[in-house]
């Protein structure tokens, strides 16, 4: 009851962020569009025509279940990419702002201990996100399934990598956010992982580019570095290899951002509990 109740704190004041209900209205907005502006209509289980605000989108048949995968392949990696990025920057200022005078003197009364303290606050954070990932991907699987008949569960199954993507970044803002105290570096840093580190590993991973390092000691150091850091790029690559119904070849990238988010995760509790306000 205790966990619970500072879990719905947390959602209480994510939802005052304005951010999180504007990425809300717009989720709606979509699914509206996708209910009211596109009309798909099928021929013998092939795409006969498909209009968007009344403008036709091509009126050739062709395979029906190809365009399907590949419309909610293209919506996945958008919102990966983009549904990431805002709920991150919506996010930023929850664990700074906790500790400022006041605020942190009311949590630490509480009989909760600090640790009970950080999990509520992330388990209340990734559940509002969870909520605005899964209403729109739900929403927008439900439109484009009963209108054509195709039922891609890859598509709902996707939700989960983005929002284990999501959880594993968040524990870099945590961890910033507590050492810190800054909603500012909070951004810079995780931004900077996810979106600059991890695609800069991948691409030196390439025998092509590796090669130019004749130091053994560099070409381990960079391997060392890939395994230790999230792999954003890849679990993007994940995400749209689900909904395409493709094999994926390896879940490596998948296990070990998570060991990295749970070895961050365990250092931001350690790092809260031995802070002294």
């Amino acid at each position: 009851m205790k966990l619970t109740a500072v879990i719905t704190d947390t959602i209480r004041e994510s939802l005052a962020k304005k951010l999180f209900l504007g990425f809300t209205a717009l989720s709606l907005l979509t699914i509206l569009i996708f209910i009211f502006a596109l009309k798909i209509d099928v021929v013998e289980g092939a795409l006969g025509l498909a209009t968007i605000f009344g403008q036709s989108a091509g009126d050739t048949p062709f395979d029906l279940e190809k365009f399907i995968f590949t419309a909610e392949s293209a919506i996945a990696s958008l919102l990966f990419a983009g549904g990431i990025f805002i709920s991150l920057f919506a996010t930023a200022s929850l664990f700074p702002s906790m500790q400022e005078k006041g605020t942190i003197d009311l949590l630490l009364s509480k009989p909760i201990s600090r640790t009970g303290i950080i999990v509520a606050k992330f388990l209340g954070n990734l559940a509002i996100v969870t909520f605005n990932v899964f209403f729109l991907i739900f929403g927008i699987w439900l439109v484009l399934s009963a209108k054509t008949g195709i039922w891609n569960i890859g598509f709902l199954v996707s939700g989960l990598t983005i929002i284990i993507s999501y959880a594993v970044l968040l524990t870099i803002l945590a961890f910033v956010g507590i050492l810190a105290q800054s909603t500012g570096l909070s951004i810079m840093i995780t931004f900077l992982v996810a979106y600059a580190i991890s695609p800069l590993l991948l691409l030196l991973q390439q025998p092509r580019i590796l090669r130019f390092f004749t130091h053994q000691s560099s070409r381990v150091l960079i391997r060392v570095l890939y395994y230790i850091f999230p792999k954003t790029t890849e679990l993007g690559n994940i995400t749209r290899l689900v909904v395409e119904g493709k094999e994926v070849t390896s879940w490596m990238p998948l296990w070990s951002s998570l060991l990295f988010g749970g070895a961050v995760f365990g250092a931001t509790i350690y790092l809260f509990y031995r802070k002294d306000y």
